[in-house]
């Protein structure tokens, strides 16, 4: 995952694109992507399942990026094959829309499918996999990025959650080809994080 400060996401997906190939590397491994983006720049900022990766080279409708060890390690990309496909979206600009939430591209670490089950015309999937520590970041009708998407918690239960998925986010990601077992990336929203580490910090302070 890329270390830049100032680099910021939304969770809101442009497309899906496909993996065109997967190179193991000395430092990680490369990715090669189709993309419907058709104005990328080499050394510009790239969310791939929520991850913050750089364009490192640009080919006719693909792009090339490099994963460090310590990406492969966070996230689910190790489970990634040709032909899978993977969220995208592209940085943040300072004019733009917030119609999301803030996603800083770095992946917190992976959790795992537990239920996925139709309702009409959304899907609710459940996820296990959260940590103690990690339980106080989830707050009723907050937010949180799965594969790079930003969705709203609708129950929070021990270790894990819910979230329904509406048409146009199955339409536009890669998240309705989800089953029970999948593995997924997940980032915590930001701003939860500093409010817990900042009630954390003052319940220290008094003990």
């Amino acid at each position: 995952m890329k270390e830049e400060a100032l680099t910021m996401f939304t969770g809101i997906v442009d497309h899906a694109g496909q993996l065109h190939s997967i190179t193991t590397t000395s430092t990680g491994a490369r990715f090669c992507v189709y993309t419907q983006f058709t104005d990328l720049q080499k050394g510009e900022s790239i969310a791939v399942n929520g991850a913050c990766l750089t364009v490192t080279d640009l080919l006719p409708q693909q792009f090339l990026c490099d994963l460090s060890l310590e990406t492969l390690t966070k996230t689910h990309f190790g489970t990634l094959k040709v032909g899978d496909f993977v969220n995208l979206e592209r940085a943040l600009k300072a004019h733009d829309r917030l119609s999301g939430h803030f996603v800083t591209g770095h992946i917190d670490h992976c959790i795992r499918v537990k239920q996925v089950e139709p309702q009409g015309d959304c899907f609710v999937i459940q996820f296990e996999g959260i940590s103690a520590d990690h339980q106080p970041y989830l707050v009723p009708k907050g937010s949180v990025a799965i594969n790079g998407i930003s969705l709203t918690l609708n129950t929070i239960f021990s270790g894990g959650f819910s979230v329904t998925l509406i048409p146009h986010t199955t339409r536009i990601t890669q998240l309705h080809t989800l089953k029970r077992g999948d593995r997924v990336n997940i980032e915590y929203d930001y701003l939860a994080k500093i409010v817990t580490q900042h009630r954390l910090h003052q319940k220290e302070a008094f003990q």
